[in-house]
């Protein structure tokens, strides 16, 4: 069985996380949030108000979509946009459910009907 040697790196290796100025952003899907981190240190820890505006017209329309999804005992979370797919989680009785793949085609469509933005492509669930 091979060995591995643990190597720290050295400062040139992390300037692209430090340097302002730097083009680099990490995937944000990592599972640590290193280049959502990285964004907010950019903007000040704030989000510019293009990303505000389409965030808070997404919760919106997912806030639309509640009450129906509720009825039958079902829900929906709101997790967050990145690379311009909104995230979702489908709670209670919608989690598992043989029909969840319909659902998610029209919530989908009438997502992007009611965004009609660039700036959103699709939702993607867990």
């Amino acid at each position: 069985m091979a060995e591995f040697k643990y190597e720290p790196l050295d400062s040139s290796d992390v300037d692209i996380y430090e340097d302002p100025n730097s083009q680099f952003i990490p995937p944000i899907g990592n599972g640590c949030g290193v280049s959502e981190a990285v964004h907010e240190q950019r903007n000040n820890g704030e989000k510019d108000d293009s990303t505000l505006e389409i965030e808070e017209r997404v919760k919106n329309v997912i806030e639309k979509l509640r009450p129906y999804l509720q009825k039958d005992g079902g829900d929906i979370q709101y997790l967050g946009i990145e690379n311009k797919w909104v995230h979702i989680k489908m709670l209670g009785s919608c989690n598992g459910c043989g029909s969840v793949g319909l659902s998610l085609v029209e919530i989908e469509e009438f997502l992007l009907e009611e965004i009609n933005s660039p700036e959103i492509k699709g939702i993607s669930w867990n």
